[in-house]
């Protein structure tokens, strides 16, 4: 486990975030049509059959653009 006492030389300094305390971590993906958590396929007993043709075709991040709701959540909220 890392800790700030272990913390590799080349990683920048964390202590922004012990005054910060704010961040988000977005986890977007297949699972994502589940509308539920990254773990459902798992915890719900789900074939990997049944997971793929339920879910899979209907997955098209097209729309997905990881600059533009950078600069949403900045305008909002988040420091980036």
């Amino acid at each position: 486990m890392k800790t700030f006492q272990n913390w590799p030389d080349h990683y920048p300094d964390p202590s922004w975030f012990i005054h910060d305390r704010f961040g988000l971590f977005i986890h977007f993906g297949l699972f994502s049509i589940g509308a539920r958590h990254e773990w459902f396929m798992t915890t719900e007993e789900i074939a990997p059959e049944t997971y793929r043709e339920t879910y899979f075709d209907q997955f098209n991040p097209n729309l997905f653009d990881a600059a533009v709701w950078a600069k949403q959540l900045k305008t909002v909220v988040f420091n980036i």
